[in-house]
């Protein structure tokens, strides 16, 4: 990786940084989940990987009802973060609320079991 090559991810890291306090900022402010979700999706378009704002997106979608769309982001956040405890207990949510029992009782346990 070059020098220019990490200047540019560096970057983009922290300006998905601060789409993501905006879109937090946003969320907390006008308790619009719309707001936050377009801020989200600006720090995704700027860094796919930052998992913290895919994680932020998807519990703004599961608060609008758009329970497919967060565990699409959800697992993306577990892609880049499988450790992330909080996010077994957002897909469990999802999962429940979705009628897909199996699922939500497979996040359960392994939420479950990382918390040990």
């Amino acid at each position: 990786m070059t020098e220019f090559d990490c200047q540019k991810l560096l970057k983009s890291l922290r300006d998905a940084q601060k789409w993501n306090l905006k879109g937090i900022k946003e969320v907390l402010l006008t308790k619009n989940a719309e707001s936050g979700i377009a801020a989200y999706r600006q720090a995704l378009v700027c860094n796919l990987n930052h998992w913290p704002a895919a994680f932020n997106l998807a519990a703004c979608l599961e608060s609008i009802g758009r329970l497919t769309a967060a565990v699409k982001w959800l697992k993306r956040c577990l892609d880049k973060e499988n450790r992330y405890v909080p996010c077994y207990i957002a897909l469990c949510n999802c999962y429940l609320r979705l009628g897909k029992y199996e699922e939500a009782e497979k996040m359960m346990d392994v939420g479950y079991n990382m918390m040990e």
